[in-house]
């Protein structure tokens, strides 16, 4: 007579877990919401490096916005015309979206729903920065001169892969 072997495999927590994930990829809202907090400090921070997504440094500002902004601050003594020590100072600071633009840095915004993550600016320079403007191109004259692209809003690779910690963590 044969012995026989009886094996019974209960799979039942393996298809609980396998139902929680799939439960929690119906509804990613949580984990989009953790991705636009993260995106949004990875965008404010291009504005401190002066940095677009690929890693390229932004252009920086041509003379002639730098001229307007060390003669907004004070920086021409008004007995030469020529720039002083203050408009030095200031034009040496002077980073490409910084200062007068600088509401637009602070001004980086998400929303998400169970499908959809967004983030952006409302703020009304942001396309003109992210794509740049040729001289004229907004009417009115404006802007008085080429304004070079400087994308502030993407995905680096190092998001990248933050984001993909992030949907490993969100399913376990």
């Amino acid at each position: 007579m044969a012995d026989t072997i009886s094996v019974t495999l209960d799979d039942r927590e393996l298809r609980e877990t396998l139902a929680e994930k799939l439960r929690k990829l119906e509804q990613p809202r949580p984990l989009l919401l953790m991705i636009g907090e993260y995106l949004a400090e990875t965008t404010k921070q291009r504005f401190v490096t002066s940095t677009a997504p690929d890693g390229s440094r932004w252009a920086p500002n041509s003379r002639t916005t730098l001229e307007r902004y060390v003669g907004a601050r004070g920086g021409y003594s008004s007995k030469t015309g020529k720039i002083n020590k203050k408009g030095e100072a200031a034009a040496m600071g002077k980073k490409p979206l910084v200062g007068a633009t600088r509401l637009l840095g602070d001004q980086i915004i998400y929303q998400a729903n169970d499908t959809v993550l967004e983030i952006g600016s409302n703020r009304i320079q942001a396309a003109v920065q992210q794509f740049g403007a040729a001289k004229g191109s907004l009417g009115g004259g404006a802007p008085w001169g080429d304004i070079p692209a400087r994308p502030f809003l993407g995905v680096s690779a190092e998001d990248r892969a933050a984001i993909l910690e992030m949907v490993g963590d969100y399913l376990e």
